[in-house]
């Protein structure tokens, strides 16, 4: 066999690989790269595509379970402790980073074991989910159960789940029973204080009795911290027990650190979103429904009252601002829209439609968004492949557009320019060009990636070779904003990148000369995907462009320099005023 035939078989292999190991699709993208760079014969296109499309069908099974799970990977991700959920064969299926940093970050069929929690506290565990437990109810509870002491979190709570959509084994007897495993902290503060009370109708004393019998103390020991008698303690204990409906005080030790350790729990993941968020005067999310019946979400970031302008985001990144960016905003007066284009985020898409078609109902949609906001005009900025759109926009509905910000990209192609992209984008750009029954299984096996928590992994290989774009996502904020916005794109699975990928190998100098508003060009010098010369060799194009150009910055300027995002704005509604 050849050096060349071994590659052709490891590329097939390496594409069934990523189904269960998405971390291999660096791997999978390497071996694709020398055969799409080169020409790939009828036969062997024939056979990949066989390959790609049964890993691509499994691939889309595995992401239809993904997206139902999602909502739980949040809710352990709320819980500051270790958390996690495992089958009832002891296999871990999910877990928080709190877990992971404990356990590895490949988790997947890990069995639940010392590592993780002290061997008798397993053993419990095991006997309470096969029914062979003394301890009864549908919760398990244990304290100082980790093998490693741990300030966050002294207790577990082990609950069944019913959830078959976790089980994405071809399982004939039906899905495997789930359980769900968390942790916390059981301290008492003055919120924990006030709810005991509250839920339990207690008195001063007797709260302060129980807190001290949870924490492990006797009696005794309560009555000497209190400076009490052991006479007056124990009335005050039987007051507690029938307030509890206790029958001894093991019953009332377990209420009150059960009420204690899901009061805490709450209170985390409460914290969690809440730190998560920003602040609701800054940033607001909404979502309307079109006359086909289509949702269309948004955000709308900045002065509520501002300036508006439409923004229209690119293929991979999001349509978010960071916090700073969106903190100037409000103070210098603009309201930045940004609707999610069909497939991404939790807009819905739209049916099958030619380019110039797709391009056409987006704009409807987007006057369909300003007049449900009351926008009569606006400015409208396109970040990378959303050039297209907002070019598009301006030229249907001119009337509604007072001028045009093209960020880091105009619409315009050659077909030389395939060769000139760094490596991971040259790569997708010539299977979408080349082998086009190929593309899709190449979009699901990167969204896999992405889905399985590797988001850090595929955006750095993205930048590799950019060393603007290097700088930029290590900023604060701009990485985190970067791999939101990754899962902005794959939130629906594909669909919507890749038929939006066609679009920015298409050239659209047609539209760029037909536009008759005020346009600003703002693009970076170190920018590699679409360098600047090749920008300045097209501005002709335009009736009434400027081109603005920022130092330093490449493609992510619009998060690294965001300041000369404002400037321009300001700029731009001078010219259109």
């Amino acid at each position: 066999m050849s050096e060349e035939e071994g590659d052709f078989h490891n590329l097939i292999d390496s594409a069934y690989r990523v189904i269960l190991e998405p971390s291999g699709y660096d791997n999978m993208m390497e071996l694709w790269d020398s055969f799409v760079s080169s020409s790939l014969d009828e036969g062997r296109q024939d056979i990949l595509q066989m390959h790609f499309t049964r890993a691509e069908q499994m691939l889309e099974a595995m992401s239809a379970v993904d997206n139902r799970t999602r909502p739980l990977k949040t809710l352990l991700n709320g819980f500051v402790g270790p958390s996690l959920v495992f089958n009832q064969s002891f296999k871990i299926t999910m877990a928080n980073d709190a877990a992971k940093s404990i356990l590895g970050q490949e988790i997947a069929n890990l069995p639940l074991n010392t590592d993780l929690l002290q061997s008798d506290v397993l053993e419990k565990i095991e006997a309470w989910c096969s029914g062979r437990s003394g301890q009864t109810g549908s919760v398990f509870f244990a304290r100082h159960a980790f093998a490693a002491p741990s300030d966050s979190a002294n207790y577990i709570i082990v609950t069944r789940l019913l959830l078959p959509q976790l089980d994405v084994s071809q399982n004939s007897a039906g899905p495997q029973a789930h359980f769900l495993l968390t942790s916390g902290g059981i301290h008492f503060d003055k919120r924990t204080t006030e709810a005991l009370k509250t839920a339990f109708s207690l008195s001063d004393a007797e709260v302060a009795i129980v807190e001290g019998l949870a924490t492990g103390k006797s009696p005794n020991e309560v009555a000497e911290d209190r400076g009490a008698s052991i006479n007056t303690i124990r009335t005050q204990v039987r007051s507690a027990l029938q307030k509890f409906e206790a029958k001894n005080i093991a019953e009332l030790v377990g209420q009150v650190t059960g009420f204690v350790a899901n009061f805490n729990a709450s209170t985390s993941i409460a914290r969690h979103f809440e730190n998560a968020a920003p602040p609701s005067h800054l940033f607001r999310e909404g979502e309307i429904i079109l006359p086909s019946g289509r949702r269309m979400s948004y955000v709308d970031q900045g002065s509520i009252n501002g300036a508006p302008v439409i923004f229209l985001h690119g293929m991979t990144f999001g349509r978010k601002l960071t916090l700073d960016a969106t903190e100037a905003a409000t103070i210098k007066g603009w309201r930045i829209i940004a609707p999610s284009r069909p497939g991404f985020g939790e807009t819905d898409m739209r049916p099958p439609e030619s380019p110039d078609a797709l391009l056409d109902g987006v704009s409807r949609d987007v006057v369909r968004l300003m007049d449900h906001l009351g926008i009569q005009k606006a400015l409208v900025a396109g970040h990378l492949s959303g050039s297209c759109y907002a070019t598009r926009l301006a030229l249907r509905a001119p009337q509604r557009v007072s001028g045009v910000i093209l960020i880091s990209h105009i619409p315009i192609w050659k077909s030389e320019y395939v060769e000139e992209l760094p490596i991971r984008q040259r790569i997708v750009a010539q299977t979408s060009i080349k082998t086009p029954p190929l593309f899709r299984f190449i979009c699901q096996s990167g969204a896999a990636m992405i889905r399985s928590g590797l988001g850090n992994r595929f955006l750095d290989a993205l930048v590799r070779s950019i060393p603007a774009d290097k700088r930029a996502v290590q900023l604060p904020q701009t990485r985190d904003l970067l791999l939101e916005g990754l899962q902005h794109t794959v939130a629906q699975g594909v669909e919507g990148f890749c038929r939006d990928a066609p679009y920015t190998v298409q050239d659209w100098s047609e539209d760029l000369k037909k536009l008759n508003h005020p346009v600003t060009v703002l693009h970076g010098s170190q920018d590699h995907v679409n360098p600047l010369a090749r920008i300045e060799a097209h501005m002709h194009l335009f009736q009434d462009a400027t081109l603005d150009v920022v130092d330093d910055a490449g493609q992510f300027l619009i998060w690294s320099h965001w300041p000369r995002f404002f400037s321009a704005l300001n700029e731009l509604e001078k010219r259109a005023a």
